[in-house]
């Protein structure tokens, strides 16, 4: 039976580039992301690159926490052997003067939805050989001006994620492994908001 490794926030920056690397190394991929065109470009990028990898994509929005159970229902017709949880965004500004829907977003997407995958993932691979990965941030060791809510966010990708994997260890019939990624400042749509908001703080 096929295995595959599973990336959200895949349809650009870091997610876009595990999956190329992944692809590089005859993986078979599930890619979720919101955007389907870009998806679909990525998917024929790594067609190229891999023409034997299976690339399955799932558009699907995680900043609504609600789509998560639907969406693992659907991968539950899959074998995985990974879950990568790269989805996320960050809103930066004073605490007090942000658009709080957009705060909301955020926290749904950076914190419960990644929070509920790798609950769900934990609960039917803790005992097959997988790995999950929680793409946390430098942010997510260090507290940024302007930047408060989404550092506290990363803080709490961090903290899970090492705290399952002590879990895990305590658990000799675990076969599963807990793993977190904290990039600093990577060229993708994220950099340039981040290039203002450390700029900002520097110079106050």
């Amino acid at each position: 039976m096929k295995k595959y490794i599973v990336i959200t926030g895949a349809s650009s920056g870091i997610g876009a580039a595990a999956a190329k690397a992944f692809a590089r190394r005859g993986e078979n991929l599930i890619l979720i992301a919101r955007r389907a065109e870009l998806l679909q470009s990525l998917k024929d990028q790594i067609a190229k690159i891999s023409p034997e990898s299976d690339v399955v994509i799932k558009i699907c929005d995680l900043a609504r926490s609600e789509n998560v159970l639907a969406l693992w229902d659907e991968l539950k017709s899959y074998e995985l052997k990974a879950l990568i949880n790269n989805a996320g965004f960050g809103d930066y500004g004073a605490v007090g003067e942000r658009d709080l829907s957009k705060i909301s977003q955020m926290l749904e997407l950076n914190v419960i939805s990644l929070t509920l995958l790798s609950h769900l993932f934990v609960r039917d691979y803790k005992y097959k050989p997988s790995q999950l990965i929680n793409i946390s941030s430098t942010g997510g060791y260090s507290m940024v001006s302007n930047a408060v809510t989404y550092c506290a966010s990363k803080f709490f990708v961090s903290a899970f994620t090492e705290g399952l994997y002590y879990e895990l260890a305590q658990d000799k019939e675990a076969k599963m492994q807990a793993k977190v990624l904290a990039p600093a400042a990577t060229r993708t749509e994220f950099l340039a908001p981040w290039r203002r908001m450390t700029r900002a703080t520097t110079t106050t």
